[in-house]
């Protein structure tokens, strides 16, 4: 680029006001079509930028600003190669205006030639002191290379020059975030709004902050106001319903997208959105037109448009056809394969579907830990309900080498015991330990594995451990149930003393609330009948009826302590 007009800042100085004073202001002369042009790349939205400044280009093809905007616009494309033909044709043209000096400076930035940006943004103020899109410009990219304090100097050099002007504020709030001061940044795009409510800039970039910082509800306002000042703004519809369809509400997501595609019929994005949002809203009819549209326009999504297709018939419980476009489907993703198991599932084949959603698991990097954590537990809540004890309690050890947290792994042990695999549940019960070794429900864990033998001494090794920790009556209650499971143990294999021992033990923990107490009375009971300890089996188990009045067993017991005390009466006489 021809560098003859160049001048050092600091020669800058030197220059008299009057020279200046002489120059036209740009901006007043400024077309609406460059004006939208510089508005469009200010939305973020260059490539409709560049759309528009050739249409300026073509109205008028010595219009210098319509070349530099041009430029800027291939700037935010990153096409530099363009962007240096389109500045180079305006220096051509015009050489003391601002925008010009404005893109000269961008690009030289662009290219890391700071001494050279630094003096294009300072001519770019000296041709026009009265447009501020030049101190907005040198701001930032005082910014960019770290000059923070230069930075806000000139912006706010900016707002005293002209404080009813937005811009300043516009650059003082992208400084602000750039910063991570996020509620100074939103104060300064708010007073902006207060100088100028009909601003398209303030409104745009204010609503993609909002964006940024997942305030989707603010952001979808400042659109839909946006829209309210210029409803010929095509943008504006897709990024509402890119806000709609992201906080889930597909029927208003439709709507937006609908408008957006009748204004942009061949943006192939804008047809996938509104796809997307039918299939969502559990209209996949309707997405069927946006769906053919997307597979001609882009390869790249071509394969997803079956995929919606399949997922539009699992929302619309026509699972048959879902699960016939997921079999011939490949390279399905995570989230696909899941549905695709839920899909099995409501068609009847769970055990089919579980291991679908298990498939999904292997390799996931596109869904949350809690997500994938929340399916692991699901996966487990199906085996049970399928009574597969055994595979609930070997994927729910997986998920616990994973979050080794002392719950999946007391969870994943008592599986393995609903699935009598005994060793399974100690090791699972002893990992819980290692991550608390006052596990209260670990320690219960390893007596109920003991009580698979049973094997008193390590009944009752853990039982001396638990019960100085079992303080709360919730934990005396699960210790006193665990201790009633040993009872039951004993009494299986006819040990009616130690029956009574543990049965003993096991009510002295428990309350009188516990819906396991009356099971107790009656195996203590039992025991006691069993030894021949009439008086004390009557009182425990006249007791148990009163939990229970219409336990049969109890009722029998009772029954034979009175034919006993009967028959003692007359043998006495």
């Amino acid at each position: 680029m021809n560098k003859i007009f160049r001048i050092s800042t600091l020669g800058i100085a030197f220059f008299t006001i009057g020279l200046f004073l002489a120059v036209p202001s740009a901006h007043a002369q400024r077309s609406a079509k460059v004006q939208r042009t510089l508005d469009l790349i200010e939305f973020g939205n260059p490539e409709e930028a560049i759309v528009e400044a050739n249409s300026a280009i073509s109205a008028n093809p010595k219009d210098h600003e319509a070349w530099a905007a041009l430029g800027i616009a291939y700037l935010e494309t990153g096409n530099i190669a363009e962007a240096e033909k389109a500045i180079a044709k305006g220096f051509d043209l015009e050489r003391k205006n601002g925008l010009v000096r404005i893109a000269r400076g961008k690009l030289d930035g662009k290219r890391g030639e700071v001494k050279d940006a630094l003096e294009e943004f300072h001519l770019a103020i000296k041709y026009d002191k009265n447009d501020l899109d030049a101190f907005l410009a040198l701001s930032r990219y005082y910014f960019s290379i770290d000059s923070l304090k230069v930075a806000e100097v000139s912006l706010y050099r900016a707002q005293n020059a002209n404080p009813n002007d937005v811009r300043p504020y516009i650059g003082l709030a992208e400084m602000y975030e750039q910063q991570r001061v996020y509620p100074l940044a939103i104060k300064q795009f708010e007073e902006a709004k207060k100088l100028d409510p009909t601003n398209l800039t303030v409104r745009a970039k204010l609503a993609q902050l909002y964006f940024r910082r997942k305030m989707y509800t603010q952001s979808a306002n400042e659109w839909i106001d946006l829209l309210r000042i210029d409803s010929t703004y095509k943008r504006g519809y897709y990024e509402v319903a890119n806000l709609f369809f992201l906080g889930e509400q597909y029927g208003n997501a439709a709507s937006f997208a609908q408008k957006y595609v009748e204004l942009e019929p061949n943006d192939c994005k804008g047809h996938w959105l509104l796809a997307q949002a039918l299939v969502e809203n559990n209209e996949p009819a309707k997405a069927l037109p946006s769906l053919e549209f997307v597979a001609k326009c882009s390869d790249s999504l071509r394969s997803y448009t079956d995929i919606f297709r399949a997922r539009g018939y699992v929302y619309s419980k026509e699972f048959a056809k879902a699960n016939e476009i997921f079999a011939s489907s490949k390279n399905l993703g995570p989230r696909d394969v899941e549905l695709w198991g839920t899909s099995l599932i409501y068609s009847g084949d769970t055990l089919g579907g579980v291991q679908k959603w298990r498939a999904s698991l292997v390799g996931d990097t596109v869904r949350t830990d809690s997500a994938r954590s929340m399916l692991h537990l699901r996966i487990t809540s199906l085996y049970q309900a399928l009574k597969r004890y055994d595979l609930a309690g070997e994927f729910l050890s997986e998920l616990a080498a994973k979050e080794t947290t002392e719950t999946n792994y007391v969870k994943s042990g008592q599986l393995y015991l609903f699935g009598n695999m005994v060793e399974e549940a100690a090791k699972a019960f002893n990992n819980a330990l290692s991550r608390n070794p006052n596990s209260i429900p670990a320690l219960i864990g390893l007596i109920d594995v003991a009580a698979k033998v049973p094997d008193e001494a390590a009944i009752k090794t853990n039982y001396d451990r638990a019960l100085p920790l079992a303080q709360s009556a919730a934990d005396k209650n699960s210790l006193g149930e665990g201790l009633g499971r040993v009872a039951f143990a004993f009494y299986g294999v006819k040990d009616y003393k130690k029956t009574a021992d543990w049965a003993t033990k096991s009510l002295t923990l428990l309350s009188n609330e516990s819906k396991y107490s009356g099971s107790v009375h009656v195996i203590l009971g039992s025991a006691l009948v069993s030894t021949k300890q009439f008086d004390k089996a009557r009182e425990v188990l006249t007791k148990a009826k009163q939990i229970d009045p219409n336990n049969e067993d109890v009722k029998k017991l009772l029954k034979f302590l009175e034919d006993q005390a009967a028959a003692s009466k007359t043998g006495k006489k």
